[in-house]
């Protein structure tokens, strides 16, 4: 059986339900790939999913209540905006 060319990687251990195991197993007997390879390529997806869905640092900065106007709120985001270094994403 012939595999891809993968990047270096790191071993570590996942835990899962018996239920999952048995999905894992059988999928990977269908497809011909090993367990491994499933999981990271499942894993790459949930994290790339969830990095898309991030909000930008800057959400939630503007202070609230009393004394709190229009020039407050400009201020706090001028500031938020030209903070990180990653444009605005933390």
């Amino acid at each position: 059986m012939a595999y891809g060319i993968i990047a270096p990687v790191e071993k570590t251990t996942v835990y899962v339900d018996a239920e999952h195991q048995r999905r894992l197993r059988a999928l990977a007997r269908h497809t011909g790939r090993p367990q491994a390879e499933l999981i990271r390529e499942a894993l790459g997806l949930y994290l790339d999913a969830r990095e898309e869905h991030r909000l930008p640092s800057w959400v939630g900065i503007v202070r609230d209540g009393p004394g709190t106007d229009a020039s407050t709120i400009k201020d706090d985001v001028r500031h938020a905006l030209a903070s990180p270094a990653d444009g605005g994403r933390s």
